[in-house]
């Protein structure tokens, strides 16, 4: 997976190396960038819909409770029928109001964080030409190289 390191080389060319290796161009990146935005946005009307069943969902659910505690009122259940049933639905809009957490939560975010490696990917070239070591060596860290600088050789480990 990792570019082999030649003995010889000094660690500024072995980092140069690997940044050089998974660096993309502009247009490179700029088409999967377009890409991942058109299904970030067809992922958001997916989401879009989900989301609007599930509050649909929770809406109903709470129109159950409603009916429930005036039939518990006007006497028609019993106090025990009363709490289990009302245990029950109170357990099912808990879980619904869970995946609705979980599901804004975790929603976009793997869309933003691709993004952001592409766009990485595509800077790499900048930070080549920058010319600076120790923007280089963060570039790696960005990437998860794992890499130690041992006797003027630089090692990379998965």
């Amino acid at each position: 997976m990792y570019p082999k390191i030649h003995p010889r080389r000094n660690s500024r060319a072995q980092v140069q190396a690997v940044i050089q290796k998974v660096s993309l161009s502009d247009d490179w990146a700029e088409n999967i960038l377009r890409e991942l935005n058109k299904d970030k946005e067809q992922f958001s009307q997916s989401s879009l819909t989900h989301l609007q069943n599930l509050n649909n969902l929770l809406s109903k659910i709470d129109n159950k409770i409603s009916r429930l505690i005036d039939a518990y009122l006007e006497g028609t259940l019993t106090l025990e029928e009363y709490q289990a049933k009302r245990d029950a639905l109170i357990k099912q809009k808990k879980e619904i109001q869970e995946e609705i957490g979980d599901f804004a939560d975790e929603g976009n975010n793997w869309f933003e964080q691709a993004i952001s490696f592409v766009t990485c990917l595509r800077d790499a070239r900048y930070t080549l030409s920058e010319g600076n070591l120790e923007s280089q060596k963060e570039f790696l860290k960005k990437i998860g190289s794992n890499f130690i600088l041992k006797e003027r050789r630089l090692i990379f480990s998965s």
